[in-house]
């Protein structure tokens, strides 16, 4: 987020658009070329059902082969790719964001592996070096070098070989690495992680499109605002991908009433914290953004139209996990493209007529309709009714006060060492 907000007072909100488009591309290629086989990983690592050394190395191979299909279709698309995606983009940048693309993939596929393998620690460093990098890099090329956004695209890039570098190094401590392929699992896993696959390329579409819409029909200084927004928007998703996250394999591990029981709670929480997030950024964001980026003022009117559909899609990021878990990866992926063809619909009638404001209010619509239907599909599989979902209960807060209290019990523990030891 901090990087974010410093490229975009670096380089303004033409070249905050560059970076936007040439980051966004190669991170959709990853989920193009993922084909679910990182939510095959999980699903199988966690239930114990093929070795770790296998789940690695068939993955491996496996991102190989996908990253030369990759950079193929790449190849014969470009000439599209120029007059559609990267308009007015020089063709070095999008050489060097592109690049590293088998990195990235290796970091995509083995990460989801190590958090069903419950090596949360790797997962963490894997999912914390390009942004750390990034950050770091971005502050030497942009900041004092002044390379602007090739300075940007370098540090994002090198964020990401860090990244499958260290992917490949963690594994390598788990398991010993080997170029070979377990058939039994690539078939299953294919099997299981495509039904999945769909459904999430849907909606990484329906929550990436918009950017490509807006730099399209709109220009690079508007997709450059309308960036802002939508990060600032994606700060509401750290709760519930979180919450997804550690969801998923402790869900594909349970029983269905234990199961009944769990996501109810996380979903009506997860909900509950978002839509307090939303506010708190609401009440902020026109100081902030007014103080600190007075040039992307016009990103404040669509942030305020973004917001209620970024808290409103927190629903469906638990209930993803929670069906994925179940072994019914085929309902998340309807959820999913229902929001991508509500979403398509109304990007095509209000981004036109009303800009960046519109694609905002696209999105939300386009994630209240995915929201709506993933509560619909839940209440029918587990038998819930729609209000557990949604509406927090009083035995939840008792937990907020029970949570408060163990704070407070550890902060005056804390304070007590602290007394003790200096008077040591």
């Amino acid at each position: 987020m901090a990087t974010n907000f410093f490229l975009a007072w670096s380089l303004g909100p033409t070249g905050k658009g560059i970076v936007a488009v040439l980051v966004l591309v190669p991170s959709l290629l990853v989920i193009i070329g993922g084909l679910g086989f990182q939510t095959a990983g999980v699903y199988y690592a966690n239930k114990q059902r093929y070795p770790a050394q296998d789940i690695f190395a068939t993955t491996l191979v496996f991102t190989l082969a996908m990253s030369l299909i990759i950079f193929a279709a790449v190849g014969l698309m470009f000439p599209w790719l120029q007059s559609f995606v990267y308009v007015a983009i020089p063709i070095d940048l999008v050489i060097i964001s592109l690049g590293v693309y088998p990195l990235y993939l290796v970091a995509y596929y083995f990460g989801d592996i190590f958090l069903g393998l419950n090596h949360v620690r790797a997962y963490t460093v894997v999912r914390l070096l390009p942004v750390i990098i990034y950050s770091l890099l971005s502050v030497i090329f942009v900041g004092v070098a002044h390379w602007g956004a090739y300075g940007a695209i370098l540090a994002f890039a090198m964020g990401i070989a860090g990244s499958g570098i260290a992917a490949l190094i963690l594994a390598a401590r788990i398991v010993p690495l080997r170029l070979r392929m377990n058939g039994s699992f690539l078939v299953e896993g294919l099997r299981f992680g495509l039904k999945a696959h769909v459904g999430t390329l849907a909606q990484y579409s329906n929550y990436r499109a918009d950017l490509f819409l807006v730099n399209y029909l709109v220009g690079l200084e508007a997709a450059g605002f309308y960036s802002v927004a939508s990060s600032v928007v994606e700060l509401l998703w750290f709760v519930p991908k979180s919450v997804g996250l550690a969801l998923f394999p402790r869900i594909s591990s349970l029983e269905d009433k234990a199961a009944n029981l769990l996501t109810p709670l996380m979903m009506r929480n997860t909900l509950l914290l978002s839509v307090g997030v939303a506010l708190t950024t609401f009440i902020l964001s026109g100081t902030l953004i007014t103080t600190f980026l007075p040039s992307y003022i016009p990103a404040l009117v669509p942030l305020w139209l973004f917001l209620p559909g970024g808290a409103i899609a927190s629903i469906y990021h638990v209930a993803f996990s929670d069906l994925t878990g179940r072994g019914k990866p085929l309902h998340a992926t309807a959820v999913m493209f229902v929001g991508l063809l509500v979403g398509l619909v109304f990007y095509f009638l209000l981004i036109p007529p009303f800009g960046i404001a519109g694609a905002a209010l696209a999105s939300s619509l386009a994630y209240a309709a995915e929201a709506f239907l993933a509560v619909v599909i839940l209440t029918r599989v587990a038998g819930l009714k729609p209000s557990a979902l949604v509406i927090p209960t009083r035995q939840d807060l008792l937990l907020y006060k029970d949570a408060w209290g163990r704070f407070l019990k550890f902060g005056s523990h804390a304070l007590k060492v602290r007394r003790q030891t200096d008077l040591f």
